[in-house]
């Protein structure tokens, strides 16, 4: 028969030893699943077309592409002088561009520039009939 402290020795070796086998590979996995609850999800890169400001009539082949930052959005911007658009643009704009009009002075003219944008690949397109807001 075993004494009581061999019993007692043997337990608790036994759950010294689980305690190690957690530590080893719980442990991690807790720690990695904590950290990753604290941070944002990653935001999708965007890949816009892009083409300088220009007279809206003047050819842009949408051959030019860039990735945007993560917090940007593709979009267009379209130069009115008064009510007629005269000017436009492509590329990456921030959230706090979209859907707004900030004049704009280009080549000595004074413009009105609305912004719009959209959050897909490529959705800036010149030619797309409606671009879907963010």
């Amino acid at each position: 028969m075993e004494s009581s402290q061999v019993k007692a020795h043997r337990v608790s070796s036994q759950l010294l030893s689980l305690a190690g086998c957690l530590r080893v590979f719980l442990l991690p996995t807790l720690i990695l699943t904590l950290a990753a609850m604290g941070r944002p999800v990653p935001r999708q890169i965007l890949l816009c077309n892009v083409c300088p400001m220009q007279l809206k009539d003047k050819s842009c082949s949408n051959d030019f592409t860039s990735e945007c930052q993560p917090n940007e959005h593709c979009g267009t911007s379209k130069g009115y002088f008064g009510s007629v658009h005269i000017l436009t643009a492509q590329g990456c704009l921030t959230p706090d561009l979209c859907n707004s009009t900030h004049p704009l002075i280009y080549r000595g003219v004074n413009y009105n520039v609305t912004y719009r944008c959209c959050c897909s690949d490529q959705c800036n397109h010149l030619l797309a009939p409606t671009m879907h807001p963010c």
